[in-house]
């Protein structure tokens, strides 16, 4: 008789874990893909829609943990909508789940691509067809690592991880005349897209 399938134990360490946790909140992406999104949007209002924000993150955090102490699978929302809700509510959110994954991987496949043509062959980077076929190519590479299993996922995440401390080196935060070209430049782009800049843009102000 076939034992039943079950997530084994002990398949990550604290510092696999912890290294895969951050890779997959992605803290810096996601700080650089939403700032400008919700200060055009939010104005002055941003640190509470914010704080707002991370409330409800932190609610959900807190529901996964309890969840996966109750009930470890691999299913996570599909396995608990459906316990709870019944299958067609958990198809949904299983579904949801995926399409959400689907959809940051391809935009985040994009950079990688532009990435690596400029290692390579900066004068393609705006070849539309060439970063496709490459993002293609990193989708293909990093959905087979994920098909083999979290082990492997976890040692290719570590080995990528101090690349990315790298990039401290290379990085610099900016100084005040620095984001007083990006606050200028801010407001050129919301002039051409618009008649006249939100008020929050013409307040813009950098102090020596």
């Amino acid at each position: 008789m076939e034992s039943p399938t079950q997530l084994h134990a002990n398949s990550l360490g604290v510092t696999e874990s912890t290294i895969m946790g951050i890779a997959g909140t992605a803290p810096a992406y996601s700080i650089e893909i939403t700032t400008s999104t919700i200060i055009a949007t939010a104005g002055v209002l941003s640190p509470a829609s914010i704080l707002a924000c991370g409330l409800i993150m932190f609610g959900i955090a807190f529901a996964f943990i309890n969840l996966n102490r109750a009930l470890a699978s691999a299913g996570t929302s599909y396995s608990w909508v459906t316990m709870v809700f019944g299958k067609s509510l958990g198809f949904f959110a299983g579904w949801a789940l995926l399409v959400l994954c689907c959809v940051f991987m391809v935009s985040a496949m994009i950079p990688a691509a532009n990435a690596t043509l400029l290692i390579f062959k900066p004068e393609l980077m705006n070849n539309v067809h060439y970063v496709t076929v490459i993002a293609a190519l990193w989708l293909t590479a990093v959905s087979l690592v994920v098909v083999k299993g979290i082990k492997l996922t976890s040692y290719v995440q570590v080995i990528m991880t101090p690349g990315l401390w790298l990039q401290h080196l290379t990085t610099r935060t900016p100084d005040l005349d620095q984001l007083d070209v990006a606050c200028k430049a801010l407001r050129r782009v919301l002039e051409l897209e618009s008649t006249a800049p939100p008020p929050w843009v013409a307040k813009v102000e950098v102090m020596a």
